[in-house]
């Protein structure tokens, strides 16, 4: 893994997903990504998701949950779809919760995150859209 190179930090997209409708259309556990390392130190911010398709399906309503480590680990963010923001241009999750700033820190390659739909919720019928994860980095050092 590269040295961290200055104080300041860079800001941006750490993963990017295209959620299509099979994706929430039911109420069973997904996961989406499991164990993936983003292959430099990083901080977890927040997620969002940018309807591509306007989300149907009477009462939709689901939770995208972003963890540390496995599918079983640490929630980090969450992010709730619901019909009720389906023409919304951006939903997001909000900010990593200062208590779990730390936890949010992949410090080293085995540090990894998993992206799963918990399993709750309404199903929706239709829809899709992109689903981002967010966070920082201090600037990398040439080895």
């Amino acid at each position: 893994m590269p040295k961290e190179s200055s104080p300041g930090w860079v800001y941006g997209p750490i993963f990017t997903l295209p959620v299509t409708a099979a994706m929430i259309a039911g109420t069973s556990q997904i996961i989406y990504v499991t164990s993936l390392s983003p292959g430099f130190k990083c901080a977890i911010d927040k997620v969002t998701f940018v309807p591509t398709v306007e989300l149907a399906g009477a009462g939709g309503a689901q939770t995208i949950n972003v963890r540390k480590g496995a599918a079983d680990g640490t929630v980090l963010c969450s992010l709730a779809l619901a019909i009720a923001n389906k023409a919304v241009s951006v939903v997001s999750s909000g900010a990593v919760a200062a208590a779990d700033k730390d936890t949010a820190y992949l410090r080293s390659d085995s540090d990894t995150i998993s992206i799963e739909m918990a399993a709750s919720g309404t199903a929706f019928s239709a829809g899709s859209g992109v689903l981002t994860v967010w966070g920082r980095s201090r600037p990398q050092a040439a080895n």
